[in-house]
C-alpha cells in the first residue's frame, strides 16, 4: 500500500531538505570560528605564562640579592650594637667615662 503525503508533510520534507544543509553549513562555520578562537586564546595564554615565568625568575633573583643585603645589614648592626654595648658596660660596671676634650693631651 502506498502512502501518499499530505501537503503539510511535503512542505516539512522540503524545509528539512533545504534547511538542514544550511544549518549544517552555519554550524560548521561557527564550529570552525570557535576552534580558531580557542587556538588563538591558547597561544596568547602560553605567551603570557612565559612572560610571567620570566618575571618570576627576575623577582626571585632580586629577592636573593635583597636577602644577602639584609644579612650584611644585620651583621653591621650587630657590630655597631656590640661597640655600643661595650661602651655601656665600660661606663656602668667599670665606671669609665670619656675624657673631656680639654683633658686630652695629644702626643706627636
Amino acid at each position: 500500500m502506498m502512502h501518499s503525503m499530505t501537503q503539510s508533510e511535503s512542505w516539512a520534507a522540503i524545509r528539512r531538505g533545504i534547511l538542514l544543509p544550511i544549518i549544517s553549513r552555519k554550524f560548521l562555520i561557527l564550529l570552525a570560528c570557535l576552534v580558531l578562537c580557542s587556538a588563538v586564546c591558547e597561544v596568547v595564554i602560553k605567551h603570557e605564562n612565559r612572560q610571567t615565568f620570566v618575571r618570576l625568575q627576575q623577582l626571585m633573583q632580586t629577592q636573593s640579592i635583597l636577602v644577602r643585603h639584609r644579612e650584611h645589614l644585620l651583621l653591621d648592626r650587630g657590630r655597631l650594637l656590640a661597640q655600643h654595648r661595650l661602651s655601656q658596660v665600660a661606663r656602668d660596671r667599670l665606671g669609665m667615662v670619656l675624657p673631656r676634650s680639654n683633658a686630652v693631651i695629644r702626643v706627636r
